[in-house]
């Protein structure tokens, strides 16, 4: 995620930092903890790209107890599951 977010010359990461940052200023660094909170806002909601539902995902490893790092996906169902 971190390196996605810095290459601001690459189209998914602007989209990404504007969606989630949308009053940061572009030079202006975030962090992964300020990235995952944004990103939290969003876990479950579905997302319509073509004809498959896209749905993101967190997942805490059960060893690193409840304050340990996320880690974020994205489901992909085909329409008709």
């Amino acid at each position: 995620m971190a390196g996605f977010q810095r290459d601001s010359s690459s189209s998914p990461s602007a989209t990404l930092r504007d969606f989630l940052f949308p009053n940061v200023q572009p030079n202006v660094d975030v962090t992964a903890r300020a990235t995952g909170k944004r990103l939290s806002r969003h876990i479950g909601d579905p997302v319509r790209h073509g004809t498959r539902t896209l749905i993101l995902k967190e997942f805490r490893e059960a060893h690193a107890g409840p304050k340990g790092p996320l880690t974020f996906h994205v489901q992909a169902r085909s329409e008709g599951i």
